[in-house]
């Protein structure tokens, strides 16, 4: 008869295996709707400083642990009670270590450092004794905070239609200064439009990681090209509901500096949209957009192909400071390529009358085009006519 005795080491490697198999079915069964999940990330706080995991469910492998232990109780037979522990810790170690790099770690440390961008508008708008004195206020914040511990770099732009930098640092000689001037600094760009929102766009082409961009604007708040507003709302809203991994850069602040306007009038039309796929003969509305720096008097007319078609393509108008919009009726009656002209006349002289035009070039589809085959050529002319009537052309 044999006998069967007890071995406490049999039943604890035993209880290893039961333990980690109920940890692993349990993990498993936690990991696999995790998978599913956009995102699970765990962030806190210590020492000043947000730690974020990406992908915690990683965690759920420490469910393994109980199963190490059992092989490798099996494993080390042979060792001394010392070293069973010394490997077990070191086995241990290394697959916390394993799912902690797997779970995406990350540390975020608050900074006061600032980036400072100056962007001076030097368009056509804004005139230069206006301009003179913003860059009179940007030179001067530059030596006053060139020295300051918060702000680790300073970069100025001038935009009109294109952005230009340039450096005060390294602009400081005479010489330079004149190269600095308003008019020549006109020079360097398009100071026919006025394009805040290209200038606030490579601004955030140029961010660095380890300070906070803070803008100074100098404008007169008139823009011609883009929206910056809008470009700035959508920059925030999708800052804020991208992952914090990858939101490397907060929002800017912003500072303006109002600018005085050019008290001469500037009226100009900044859109002009018609409709696509025109017919012959078929009406269809255009609308013209203008904008005024002042309240003012004038004409506006649409012309195609240099030509004044309709009187009532010529208005009278009063226009007030800001954008207003008007409608015209247009049928055009013969196929092809036609260009569309609207046109601004002040009543007086205009800063800057280069952008008083907007010209489009359409092309107009010709009618449907039906071919009548009989055997009688007069019992077809009834219904020739009935589809030239409904404006066909018949062969």
């Amino acid at each position: 008869m044999r006998r069967f005795g007890f071995s406490p080491g049999g039943f604890f490697r035993g209880l290893f295996c039961v333990l980690g198999v109920v940890a692993v079915a349990v993990s498993v069964a936690a990991f696999l709707p995790a998978l599913r999940e956009e995102d699970l990330a765990v962030e806190f706080l210590f020492s000043g400083q947000v730690w974020r995991f990406a992908e915690p469910k990683w965690w759920y492998g420490l469910a393994l642990l109980p199963l190490l232990v059992f092989f490798s109780l099996g494993s080390l037979s042979g060792f001394s009670r010392l070293q069973k522990l010394v490997s077990l810790g070191v086995r241990s170690l290394f697959l916390i270590a394993l799912l902690i790099a797997l779970s995406r770690p990350s540390v975020r440390e608050e900074s006061r450092a600032l980036c400072q961008v100056h962007l001076i508008d030097a368009s056509a708008s804004v005139d230069d004794e206006a301009l003179g004195q913003a860059l009179g206020e940007s030179r001067e914040l530059f030596q006053q905070q060139s020295g300051s511990s918060d702000i680790i770099s300073q970069r100025a732009f001038v935009f009109g239609a294109d952005v230009v930098e340039f450096d005060w640092q390294t602009d400081s000689t005479p010489a330079s200064q004149m190269e600095l001037s308003p008019q020549a600094l006109r020079a360097r760009l398009d100071p026919s439009q006025t394009n805040l929102q290209a200038a606030l766009e490579l601004t955030q082409s140029i961010r660095r990681p380890d300070c906070q961009t803070q803008l100074v604007v100098f404008s007169d708040g008139i823009e011609t090209v883009g929206h910056a507003s809008s470009f700035l709302s959508s920059y925030r809203e999708k800052n804020s509901e991208a992952p914090l991994q990858d939101r490397l850069f907060d929002a800017p602040q912003v500072l303006t500096r109002a600018l005085q306007s050019s008290e001469a009038l500037d009226l100009a039309v900044i859109d002009f949209q018609v409709p696509e796929n025109l017919r012959v003969g078929e009406p269809f509305f255009v609308h013209v957009r203008v904008r005024s720096n002042q309240g003012s008097r004038g004409q506006l007319r649409l012309l195609r192909n240099g030509a004044l078609e309709s009187e009532s393509h010529l208005r009278d108008l009063e226009f007030t400071e800001g954008e207003q919009e008007e409608e015209f009726r247009v049928v055009i009656p013969e196929a092809g390529l036609s260009t569309l002209v609207a046109e601004v006349l002040p009543e007086g002289a205009d800063r800057f009358a280069e952008n008083n035009r907007f010209e489009i070039v359409t092309e107009v589809a010709g009618p449907p085009r039906v071919l009548v085959m009989t055997s009688e050529p007069s019992a077809s002319q009834p219904l020739a006519a009935i589809l030239a009537a409904q404006r066909f052309d018949v062969d």
